[in-house]
């Protein structure tokens, strides 16, 4: 399946909103990925597809979401399904068969330790692409800071997201924690 084929089965199965997302994580993830050395047609296509799965019946996805191989933090949350669902679908959906794109559309949301550039440029662009207008001064700092240093923009990202979690009261999954201990770490160094 080609590049065109992919953006019009996408276009076909999200939202208009969703879909308009979907297009400013792709163009945000080659532009961090061209900045970073990153591969930027894998970028793109990880960028395009990362919430292939956002609009799919929670019925499906919870049957999905138990072939995908995701650890019970995230079985539990039905928000984080779409993640790994989405990147289960990318082999027979979409005809991609490739472990960067693969992983990075599967911890978009949840992250994990030790995440490739690949998988760090994805969770960065999709948390602060230009269309998160309800974060508005927030994102169009961390886009900046993203260009200057990733690993510190990851970290923002990071902590954001934990801090809107214990605000919610909700739980907080273990890649947040994991990401945000590693990076201190590089970052303090």
């Amino acid at each position: 399946m080609n590049y065109e084929e992919m953006d019009r089965k996408l276009k076909s199965r999200l939202k208009p909103e969703r879909y308009s997302h979907s297009k400013s994580v792709e163009k945000l993830a080659v532009e961090l990925a061209e900045k970073w050395g990153a591969d930027a047609k894998k970028a793109r296509l990880a960028g395009l597809l990362h919430d292939n799965a956002k609009n799919m019946d929670k019925e499906k996805s919870g049957i999905l979401i138990e072939k995908t191989g995701a650890d019970e933090s995230v079985k539990q949350s039905p928000t984080l399904w779409h993640g790994p669902v989405g990147a289960y679908l990318l082999k027979g959906d979409y005809g991609i068969d490739d472990e960067e794109i693969f992983d990075a559309v599967f911890y978009h949301t949840i992250g994990k330790k030790n995440m490739s550039l690949l998988t760090k440029i994805i969770y960065i662009a999709d948390a602060i692409e230009p269309e998160r207008d309800e974060y508005a001064d927030w994102t169009s700092a961390c886009r900046e800071k993203a260009f200057k240093n990733l690993d510190a923009a990851l970290l923002e990202v990071t902590d954001r997201t934990i801090n809107s979690l214990v605000k919610r009261g909700l739980k907080i999954n273990f890649g947040c924690i994991d990401i945000h201990n590693e990076v201190i770490g590089k970052l303090r160094k």
